[in-house]
């Protein structure tokens, strides 16, 4: 992997944490940094991979090409007071994470 490709593909994934979390990439990366963002790979019960991004007790679930929000967080394209447990929002369809990668931003779940 190109030393450029890493670099986006991190750069995705802390921009997939902050809007997940509704937070700013900035205090996401600040975030990650301190410990106050935690990351974990994991598997849904559908057998799914996915990226577990916990911050103060709060998950926010981060799929290849699909973020949860974490509980309290309205998506930017959801209307208010849309139940955020049924949100599931397509990355940027800019963003790729290349093939085998399971990180967030790819095109296809």
């Amino acid at each position: 992997m190109e030393q450029r490709e890493h670099f986006d593909e991190i750069n995705a994934l802390v921009a997939s944490i902050a809007k997940a979390h509704g937070i700013e990439d900035k205090q996401a990366s600040t975030e990650l940094e301190s410990g106050i963002i935690t990351l974990a790979m994991e598997r849904d019960e559908n057998d799914e991979r996915y990226i577990s991004a916990m911050r103060n007790g709060v998950e926010a679930r981060i799929y290849q090409g699909v973020i949860r929000y974490a509980p309290g967080v309205t998506p930017p394209t959801a209307p208010a007071g849309t139940d955020q447990d049924a949100v599931v929002v397509a990355a940027d369809e800019g963003e790729s994470c290349g093939a085998g990668s399971s990180c967030c931003g790819g095109h296809h779940h």
